[in-house]
């Protein structure tokens, strides 16, 4: 091969080189010459350079492929040119397009949400500032790709030079969304069910067991009730609080409804440490494992002691009553066997048991062993003709009593069926007594009867049924019942005082709000409970205008329990008797802490509002969208436009009419369809506008679209950024490309010709054989080709440094 041929593949090697272009073999030369040595040269060269190349490849697509599984991102930041160098995932996470080598610093700012700007950019200057190693920040990130707030982590670690100059800093960021997604669904859940626990243990008595019926958990309403600890309740079983009062039976049925995996309900009656009983409203619900097995039961139960004792009364009341009516009549029988020869005297013995029977109030009536009614008295007719019982087919001496329930029993009514077997067993005494209330309403009221059967002594079976009206006590126990009910199911404390300032009222809500218990306020004064010495000033003025007798409602400063000091809304009314007479005072109140914080973080939150309209160089807006009408706020608009401040609201600097009237359509356009979109949070448009001098100036208008409930657009809040000067960057580069690519184009077809000229000299040096003197001549003309193309490339270097490259 000769010199210019081995020229030729040399140059040709070069540009494959320099063009990262290894598909071709490598390049041979003949003799061992200078050129030879060169060419071997390039040829390592490109073969260490293609395998560092397949190296890096490779590293590139694992760290690719690696980040994407970890959702997380590299980039590193050169602190000289303030340039960030982003991995593939990094711009997925950032939300940006990954079309470029090197991205500003200003492009991250851009992608952090406006609220953490300032505290990612402290994070990185404190720990600079305070020659840390490593860096670490959490921040939300917003893009126009997505509609939702991403939460990401960032870590960074910095290159100092020797004099601890931060050169630059390499780090990883990392999309945490739904983890943050997860961590705050599961405080919500968590929060929530503390919620119930703790409204279930204030409101409660609550115990759980194991499935043998070990006590593992009881909570302090249990050990308050029973007068237990809860190291003494622990590990026994409920055996602990039996009072003896129920069958064996009684508890026999209600573990074979819970082991069988169903709830039970009913009314127990227990008996404290010190021997005192009580009776409890109790619900056992038992905890099923996959295989329906019960491997817990949780029991809770409500106080009705107080309830119990009040229907104990009443009862006694009645039976008292009962026992008179049937002493009575006991004696009436005496009368009737010892004179049932002297019919006169059975006449007045008769005529006497009606009186007395008549003179009563309870429904009374005699029936004998098939059944059959014997004898009523005058309040049994009574009721009868008014008002037919619902069990009873026909009423009155001679209808038979046990046909009528069966007949009930046959039409479905439960009751009936009850009935008749209290009668029955009282009649072939198996039992002295049966009892039963049951409602008997008519039309126009609600009614309600207490049910009692006793024996007849006499010669032949009978028994003696009354039914006696208990509806004013049912309206009464339903009364408390509700006011009792509503009062605890209300959130606003409810507290209730008499004259001189003693507590005879304090509902659960109190009790939640304040710390304190029923037990330990009742009795005690409303000062000393509620007041410190901070609060006693202002809390006694209220006090004595509530002594007068009036009425007060406000805020007021309390305090805790555990002394914590807080304020309520509070309303006090007079307490009143059946009489309308004063006897005390009523006063609902609500915590409204976290109405007072509310309130002072609004305060703040204009405050830091007002400082940002006056502080940035923008013009802040807000535009009423229905009145089509802007205001300017802040300073920005005076400075960017030249308008000033006290006449920035006028008609004539309508928000239209400062638009260019090429670009008042485009502009209405864009904010039609983002208005009557309703998905459309956030809007943004580039228009020209007119400045206070006359020109026109190109801004750039973001802004936020507030919505009703309805997803109509109402009001619209934003900034406005004058553009001008990177418009006119903008068109200084598009000038420079166009005269690059038409010298590009130019010198090209210039080019051409002398290098067309060198290739055939040397296909002719290649293909003849030349004398010396014709070789010298061809060497000429090539080298005098060389030298033109030379020239046409120092022309083009020449042309191409005079535009001016200052713009970026």
């Amino acid at each position: 091969m000769n010199k210019e041929a081995q020229l030729k593949s040399i140059l040709e090697t070069i540009t494959r080189v320099n063009n990262f272009d290894f598909s071709q073999e490598a390049l041979v030369l003949e003799n061992n010459s200078e050129l030879d040595l060169i060419a071997q040269n390039l040829n390592e060269i490109a073969q260490k350079l293609q395998h560092k190349i397949k190296n890096k490849e490779f590293l590139d697509k694992q760290l690719n492929y690696t980040q994407e599984i970890a959702n997380s991102g590299s980039w590193v930041l050169d602190f000289e040119t303030n340039k960030m160098i982003w991995s593939k995932e990094a711009f997925k996470i950032f939300g940006k397009q990954a079309h470029l080598e090197e991205v500003p610093f200003e492009t991250f700012m851009d992608a952090v949400h406006p609220g953490d700007r300032e505290v990612v950019n402290e994070a990185y200057q404190k720990s600079i500032l305070e020659e840390e190693d490593n860096c670490e920040v959490e921040h939300r990130v917003v893009s126009e790709q997505w509609e939702e707030i991403k939460f990401v982590i960032e870590k960074c670690k910095y290159e100092r030079d020797n004099e601890g100059k931060v050169l630059r800093s390499i780090g990883y960021v990392k999309d945490i969304t739904e983890n943050k997604k997860v961590r705050e669904l599961n405080t919500a859940n968590l929060s929530e069910l503390n919620f119930y626990k703790y409204a279930l243990d204030k409101a409660s008595i609550v115990a759980i067991t194991n499935h043998k019926g070990v006590i593992i958990h009881v909570n302090d309403n249990f050990c308050k009730i029973s007068k237990y600890s809860r190291e003494e309740l622990l590990g026994n079983d409920h055996r602990i609080v039996n009072s003896k009062f129920h069958k064996k039976e009684f508890f026999k049925d209600m573990w074979q409804t819970i082991s069988s995996g169903k709830i039970w309900k009913g009314e127990i009656q227990n008996k404290d440490k010190y021997g005192q009983f009580y009776w409890v409203d109790t619900v056992i619900i038992p905890f099923l494992d996959e295989l329906g097995t019960p491997q817990q039961y949780l029991s809770i139960r409500t106080d009705i002691t107080s309830r119990k004792r009040s229907e104990e009364i009443l009862l006694r009341s009645h039976e008292t009553l009962e026992e008179k009516v049937l002493e009575r009549t006991e004696q009436l029988t005496s009368v009737i066997e010892n004179l049932k020869e002297n019919k006169l005297l059975l006449r007045k013995s008769e005529y006497f048991n009606k009186g007395i029977l008549n003179s009563l109030t309870s429904h009374i009536a005699v029936v004998n062993f098939e059944g059959e009614i014997i004898a009523v008295n005058e309040a049994w007719n009574k009721f009868a003709l008014s008002n037919e019982i619902i069990f009873l087919n026909q009423t009155g001496v001679g209808a038979n009593y046990y046909k009528a329930c069966e007949q009930a029993i046959a039409n479905g009514d439960t009751l009936a069926q009850t009935i008749l077997t209290g009668l029955k067993e009282v009649m072939e005494r198996k039992v002295e007594h049966f009892q039963i209330e049951y409602p008997c309403h008519s039309p126009k009221q609600e009614r309600w009867f207490l049910m009692r059967v006793m024996k007849f002594e006499s010669e032949d079976p009978m028994i003696v049924i009354s039914h006696t009206d208990i509806t004013t006590r049912k309206l009464a126990e339903q009364k408390i019942t509700f006011h009792s009910n509503l009062l605890l199911a209300v959130e606003q404390s409810v507290i209730a005082t008499d004259f001189t300032g003693k507590i005879i009222y304090w509902n659960k809500a109190a009790e939640t709000i304040y710390g304190w218990t029923e037990e330990e306020t009742l009795g005690k004064s409303i000062a000393d409970i509620m007041l410190s010495d901070q609060t006693m000033e202002e809390g006694m003025a209220v006090l004595e205008i509530l002594m007068a007798g009036k009425s007060w409602s406000g805020e007021l400063t309390v305090q805790r329990k555990n002394g914590e000091h807080f304020k309520i809304w509070i309303s006090h009314s007079i307490l009143t008797n059946e009489l309308s007479e004063p006897i005390g005072i009523i006063g609902v109140s609500i915590d409204i802490t976290e109405s007072v914080k509310a309130k002072e973080e609004l305060l703040k939150s204009n405050e830091r509002y007002d400082l940002v309209a006056k502080a940035t160089h923008d013009s802040i807006w807000e535009l009423d969208i229905k009145l089509g009408k802007v205001m300017r706020l802040g300073d920005g608009f005076e400075i960017l436009f030249g308008y000033k401040k006290e006449h920035q609201n006028n008609e004539e600097l309508n928000y239209y009419n400062l638009v260019h009237p090429d670009d008042i359509a485009a502009l209405k356009e864009s904010e039609e369809l983002a208005f009557n979109d309703c998905s459309v949070q956030n809007w943004e448009h580039n228009y020209r506008f007119l400045k206070a001098n006359g020109e026109y100036a190109f801004v750039h208008d973001r802004g936020f679209i507030l919505r009703d409930e309805y997803g109509k657009a109402y009001k619209m809040i934003g900034a406005t950024q004058d553009i001008t000067e990177v418009v006119k960057h903008t068109k200084a580069i598009e000038e420079q490309n166009r005269k690059l690519r038409e010298i590009a184009w130019i010198q090209s077809h210039v080019v051409r010709a002398p290098l067309a000229r060198m290739m055939g000299i040397v296909s002719i040096l290649e293909d003849e054989e030349l004398s010396s003197e014709s070789f010298k001549t061809w060497v000429g003309h090539f080298v005098k080709s060389s030298q033109e193309l030379d020239c046409i490339i120092k022309d083009i270097i020449l042309k191409a440094n005079a535009i001016d490259l200052s713009v970026s």
